[in-house]
């Protein structure tokens, strides 16, 4: 199916509905009230982009790597890792870095690079202190660069995978 035919009467048709209706429409939960034709569509674009969802089993994050880190972080970055694991990326930006627990984990047995972006230099001296003490064959692959990362902000590496674990 496409987009009814009579898109005037299917604007008008939802120009009428509340915001949180059309919220709910746009997150493909719930179409009562819709004219029928309408409501088909929204059913058959929500098959259409149905993903089949993939649990990874999660990485095993060696103890080293594990200094500092909360259980629900070491849980965070090991999903990540299983998850990336078959892309085989080996260049990272980290938006959102702190310590670089994302890039320590992705990288530990990799031979790639990462950028660890956070505006908190305290966080990055702290976790490029870690590396330095704890995982010294790290230090040379991971670089922190301290700065407030936004739209307006420049990427050196536009080839990296950019990927955070709390980039908010």
């Amino acid at each position: 199916n496409v987009l009814p035919t009579t898109c005037p009467r299917t604007s008008r048709e939802l120009s009428m509905l509340s915001s949180e209706k059309l919220i709910k429409i746009e997150n493909l939960d719930e179409f009562d009230g819709l004219s029928v034709d309408l409501k088909e569509y929204f059913l058959d674009l929500k098959e259409l982009i149905k993903v089949p969802l993939k649990t990874p089993t999660g990485h095993t994050i060696p103890k080293e790597l594990q200094v500092g880190m909360s259980e629900k972080k070491r849980h965070e970055t090991s999903q990540i890792k299983s998850f990336l694991a078959p892309f085989k990326f080996n260049s990272f930006v980290d938006i959102g870095s702190g310590k670089g627990h994302l890039s320590k984990v992705l990288l530990h047995d990799l031979n790639g690079r990462s950028v660890c972006i956070d505006s908190d230099k305290t966080l990055q001296d702290s976790g490029h202190a870690q590396i330095k003490k704890l995982t010294p064959e790290l230090e040379n692959k991971i670089t922190f660069k301290n700065q407030h990362f936004d739209l307006s902000s420049e990427l050196e590496d536009r080839t990296a995978t950019i990927l955070g674990l709390h980039c908010c």
